[in-house]
């Protein structure tokens, strides 16, 4: 399946599921003047579903989390490329059990929590101006990270490989589960954290 949702603004929570039926479900907010459209369409046998916003956002990150929560529940037994794009908020995307392809989250400001899927081969990009970003690579996956960092400070684990702007976790070229990621972030920090 393929999933592009854009969000002005809110708290963003992406979570695997385990159905029959369904390619997402889950919940939006009613608070707000603003309109959601939504779309599901077939390609070449491949359900592609998206989500768009418009309108006034009066969100500010930390105070109406619960009013402005975004909750997108995503089929974990379906390989899955997934877009999305969140104004201002925090997001928290626990791909973990997703079968994931490729993964692409553009923010204005705020705070992304990556839980990364242990089992596959994909690409990331991650892209926000200003924020904090944390990425969680669980035990089994190998993963390359490519930086375009402005004034944002970067950590990660002791044993990864930096060459220039690139961090690279022992047995990249050689794992068969494996994740080649590029983030961009002006401001802020990075985080690359082993979970």
């Amino acid at each position: 399946g393929e999933y592009d949702l854009g969000i002005g603004a809110g708290g963003m929570q992406v979570v695997p599921s385990v159905s029959d039926t369904l390619l997402i479900e889950g919940s939006i907010p009613t608070t707000g003047d603003f309109k959601v459209s939504e779309s599901y369409s077939v390609h070449e046998g491949i359900g592609i579903y998206r989500l768009a916003t418009e309108g006034s956002f009066s969100f500010i990150p930390g105070t109406d989390s619960k009013e402005w929560n975004w909750v997108f529940k995503i089929n974990q037994d379906i390989a899955s490329s997934f877009k999305a794009s969140l104004g201002a908020g925090d997001a928290v995307l626990t791909l973990s059990e997703l079968s994931l392809e490729s993964l692409a989250f553009d923010m204005g400001a705020g705070q992304i929590t990556v839980y990364l899927p242990q089992i596959g081969d994909y690409t990331g990009k991650i892209s926000m101006a200003i924020g904090t970003l944390t990425i969680y690579v669980p035990e089994g996956l190998a993963v390359r990270i490519q930086t375009d960092t402005g004034l944002t400070g970067v950590s990660a684990p002791s044993g990864y490989q930096k060459d220039g702007d690139t961090y690279t976790s022992p047995g990249f070229s050689n794992s068969s589960n494996r994740a080649d990621i590029t983030i961009s972030n002006a401001i802020g920090t990075v985080v690359i954290s082993e979970k």
